[in-house]
C-alpha cells in the first residue's frame, strides 16, 4: 500500500467501510445509484456509484458480492430495496462484521470508470479489494472500490 498516492492511501488502506471514509472526507452523507445488479438466491451482487451532496457527485465506483445468507435480515432487506449503501447498512447492523483489505491497486481510467466517475478525473485512478467477515470469520462479500485519486 505505500505505493498509492496519500489520498488514495487515506481511503483505500483503511478498513472502515469505504462508505464511512467518503462520508468523512467529503462531510455529506453518501448515497448510490445502481448501475447493475444480479440477485440469484442467495447470491446478490451489484455495480453501483457511491455519491454524495444534492447533486450526486460521484464519489466512486464499487462492485460487490454478497451472500445474503450471511447477513441480518435488516441488512438484507436495505441490501435489496437499493436505497442505501451496504457499509450504511453494515454500520448499523449487529453484530460487527469486520473487514480485510486484501489488496489495493492502480487501474487506468476508461470509459467505464469516465462514465460512473467525473470525466475530468485523472487517467488513473485507484482501488482496493475488500473482504467482508461475518462472524466466525466466515465470507460474507467481496467488494472492489474504486476512487478517481
Amino acid at each position: 500500500m505505500g505505493d498509492l498516492p496519500a489520498p488514495a492511501r487515506a481511503l483505500l488502506a483503511d478498513e472502515r467501510g469505504m462508505t464511512a471514509c467518503l462520508a468523512g472526507r467529503c462531510g455529506d452523507p453518501v448515497g448510490l445509484r445502481v448501475l447493475a445488479r444480479v440477485h440469484q438466491g442467495t447470491r446478490y451482487a451489484r455495480q453501483v456509484v457511491l455519491t454524495a451532496g444534492d447533486d450526486g457527485r460521484a464519489l466512486a465506483l464499487a462492485a460487490v458480492e454478497l451472500d445474503l445468507d450471511r447477513v441480518p435480515p435488516d441488512v438484507r432487506t436495505g441490501v435489496l430495496a437499493e436505497r442505501v449503501p451496504l457499509g450504511a447498512l453494515l454500520a448499523a447492523a449487529a453484530p460487527a462484521f469486520r473487514r480485510v483489505v486484501a489488496a489495493t491497486f492502480r487501474v487506468r481510467r476508461d470509459a467505464v470508470l469516465a462514465d460512473a466517475l467525473d470525466p475530468a478525473a485523472p487517467p488513473w485512478c485507484h482501488g482496493r479489494r475488500t473482504l467482508l467477515l461475518a462472524p466466525g470469520s466466515r465470507l460474507a462479500a467481496t467488494m472492489i472500490e474504486v476512487v478517481p485519486l
